[in-house]
């Protein structure tokens, strides 16, 4: 994608981020980018000597270089959270009524909606898909998703419903008064995060953003916060449907966030990621992406580094099974995940 076309998407992004903001509350991984896009817009302002440049004009502005246009980070899709809304369709109305008043030329079609069961609370989820049309000058259309998450009952859980399974995703954001500010929420599911008082919630909250911009944070499964830390070798605990449903989303979440260059730093004792010479134990070949080398196995074992690939391959072909995939060398079973 060239420089002016991720402009144009970075430019529709941010109206349709400030728009879930101002009608719910923006939580997942896009808080995260948020906090590292306006990161790189400070530390590009910064270095230039005239920081008197028009808010509305920085994207198009011939002095925002590429590689600050590089920097700003963008994600797949945007989760709002609505809260109750009994009618949808009474919303979706509001939508459109907010880009006619505003002239904002951006369409949208709203895909079929479907439920989801999360820890036995029902959430209703629309998907909505913006579109900038600008293919009449430029041959592109520029298109950002959108998440809408509600409850058609009063008094249901907030963001992140319990099922946090990382601390990076554990901020949300809102509108406060007449700005937007970020939170930590206490409906996470980490005991260590939901207990906190005030202050100790405000402490860990600027921690969490400091670990954000330096792409570290710690990751939760789902076996280790609802008690099933060693289900994966002993076979004497249950596991249900939506338990298994639940872990096959941690894991994509969890590949996501490797995939994206985020270090996590509690697994350190069990696996580093990183660029190594040697080659991968499934495939045999080298990778110039992130690699796993796992400490499972013991040194007079050989080679115990396996590519990223063939790492997130071996958890797909189990995230059926309710069991953890064994290291191919040793047979340990990888029960982080």
């Amino acid at each position: 994608m060239k420089t002016y076309q991720r402009k144009i998407l970075i430019k529709l992004y941010e109206i349709i981020f400030d728009l879930c903001m101002g009608y719910g509350i923006v939580f997942g991984s896009s808080v995260a980018a948020y906090i590292r896009r306006s990161k790189a817009k400070r530390k590009y302002y910064s270095e230039y000597e005239n920081q008197d440049c028009p808010e509305d004009d920085e994207y198009f502005s011939e002095m925002f270089s590429k590689e600050t246009v590089d920097r700003l980070e963008l994600t797949d899709d945007i989760d709002c959270y609505l809260g109750y809304l009994p009618d949808w369709t009474s919303f979706e109305k509001k939508l459109r009524k907010y880009f006619k008043q505003n002239y904002i030329p951006i369409s949208f079609h709203v895909k079929k909606g479907e439920e989801k069961e999360v820890l036995r609370y029902t959430k209703q989820v629309k998907t909505v898909v913006f579109r900038s049309d600008t293919s009449f000058f430029i041959g592109e259309v520029f298109e950002v998703k959108v998440d809408f998450v509600f409850d058609e009952k009063e008094n249901q859980m907030y963001p992140p419903f319990k099922i946090c399974d990382a601390e990076c995703n554990a901020l949300y954001m809102k509108k406060s008064e007449e700005s937007f500010k970020i939170f930590l929420s206490k409906n996470t599911g980490i005991i260590d995060i939901d207990i906190l008082c005030c202050v100790e919630n405000e402490e860990k909250k600027m921690k969490i953003i400091e670990d954000v911009l330096k792409r570290e944070t710690k990751y939760f499964s789902i076996l280790s916060r609802m008690g099933f830390s060693r289900f994966n070798s002993r076979h004497n605990n249950p596991m249900g449907d939506e338990m298994i449903e639940l872990r096959k989303r941690n894991c994509k979440r969890f590949f996501k966030l490797v995939n994206r260059g985020y270090k996590i730093t509690n697994f350190e004792n069990i696996f580093k990621i990183g660029i190594v010479e040697e080659c991968c134990l499934i495939c045999h070949e080298s990778s110039t992406t992130n690699s796993f080398s796992v400490q499972c196995c013991k040194p007079e074992q050989g080679n115990t580094v396996i590519c990223l690939p063939c790492f997130e391959q071996l958890f797909d072909s189990n995230l059926d099974e309710r069991i953890s995939p064994p290291c191919p060398q040793c047979r340990t079973h990888f029960e982080f995940l």
